[in-house]
C-alpha cells in the first residue's frame, strides 16, 4: 500500500468510527419533536446504509446525509449541543472526502 492508499484507509476508517459514534449518541436522543425525530431516523437509516451497505466508496447515501445533517443541526444545535458537534464532525469528514 502507498502512502496515498494509507491515508485514504485511514480516513475511511476515521469516518467510519465517528459515524458509529454519531449512530449511538441518535439511539440516545429523546426529546425531539415529532418532525426532528423523522429526520433523526433518516439520517439513522443514511448512517446505517454506508456501515453495512457501502463498500467503502462514495454512495448518493453519503450526500443525502451530509444534507440530513444540516438540516438536524438547525433543528438541534441549541437542545441536544453534543449531537450536534458530532454531526458536525461527520459534516467536515465529508466535506474532507469532497462530498
Amino acid at each position: 500500500m502507498n502512502r496515498k492508499e494509507d491515508l485514504g484507509f485511514m480516513e475511511q476508517r476515521r469516518f467510519r468510527e465517528i459515524l458509529e459514534k454519531l449512530h449511538r449518541e441518535l439511539h440516545d436522543t429523546t426529546s425531539v419533536d415529532e418532525k426532528t425525530k423523522q429526520l433523526l431516523q433518516e439520517v439513522e437509516s443514511d448512517i446505517q446504509y454506508i456501515l453495512h451497505e457501502s463498500e467503502g466508496g462514495e454512495t448518493r447515501a453519503h450526500h443525502t446525509l451530509n444534507d440530513r445533517l444540516k438540516q438536524a443541526v438547525g433543528s438541534l444545535e441549541t437542545t441536544n449541543p453534543d449531537l450536534t458537534e458530532t454531526m458536525r464532525r461527520v459534516m467536515n469528514t465529508l466535506s474532507n472526502m469532497g462530498i
